[in-house]
């Protein structure tokens, strides 16, 4: 391991601390008022509205909710999936629901769809990834969890993503390296931002 990949993988230890030291300090209060106001930002942005299909992340505690989101997104009559893991293989493939009732805790103690119809290609067109982050920076560029299973997707992944995150976990410019995928859009409780290609 070179001497740059080694820095490149310190600084992003140093942001996902900062991220997660930022998101334990928000008050129960605080990020459920956020979580709303980001939710309501991504409700209403066009490329949702315009979307046929939504691709989404089930939210951890620490996370923006997102149980909400998909619950408006079915009764919006959206074609709605969530993202299974296969610890062993680091493969991460997305499954249609057709209801909340069909996520399960599946790996990692992550609530996963228990459904059998896997979202093919031919569904990216007129579709949404929602994207789980640590942060993001102005560039779209994202701190993920280090695993590496969204990185993996995204390289395949054609359609519109959309990365979720508190303002405060946004920054200028975050460490990346050649793999990491840009979202299209920011949506924090503040603002939505399209990123310039």
């Amino acid at each position: 391991m070179n001497d740059m990949y080694t820095g490149v993988l310190q600084e992003k230890q140093k942001f996902r601390d900062f991220f997660n030291e930022y998101r334990k300090n928000l008050s129960a209060t605080a990020k459920r008022g956020m979580d709303v106001e980001i939710i309501v930002r991504l409700l209403s942005a066009d490329c949702y509205n315009s979307a046929k299909t939504v691709l989404t992340y089930v939210s951890l505690d620490s996370e923006i909710d997102t149980m909400g989101f998909i619950r408006a997104a079915l009764a919006n009559g959206k074609r709605v999936a969530c993202p299974r893991c296969g610890d062993a293989t680091g493969q991460m493939d997305f499954y249609f629901i057709d209801g909340t009732e069909q996520l399960q805790k599946g790996a990692f103690g992550v609530l996963e769809p228990t459904g059998r119809q896997m979202v093919d290609k031919i569904f990216y067109d007129q579709s949404i990834c929602i994207v789980p982050g640590l942060g993001f920076d102005a560039a779209g560029h994202r701190l993920g969890y280090g695993q590496g299973f969204y990185d993996r997707f995204l390289s395949e992944y054609t359609g519109v993503k959309i990365g979720l995150a508190y303002s405060g976990c946004v920054k200028y410019t975050l460490p990346h390296e050649s793999f990491d995928v840009p979202v299209d859009y920011i949506i924090t409780e503040s603002y939505v931002r399209k990123i310039k290609k």
